[in-house]
């Protein structure tokens, strides 16, 4: 018996694909807000969102 990931070379693009798409949600009441963002990108190893500017259109 052999994996499908080795017959298929399309399993494993879209495994792969799957894995670097994954989100993960942390929630907290507002008035929380700051010491559960600090406390999730310490453990988690998550670095801040960057924030796309708008390109002005002429």
């Amino acid at each position: 018996m052999v994996d499908i990931e080795e017959v298929s070379p399309l399993i494993s693009t879209l495994n792969d694909t799957r894995r670097q798409q994954w989100r993960l949600g942390v929630y907290t009441a507002p008035e929380h807000r700051r010491v559960v963002e600090q406390a999730a990108t310490e453990v988690l190893r998550v670095k801040r969102a960057t924030k796309q500017d708008k390109l002005v259109v002429t």
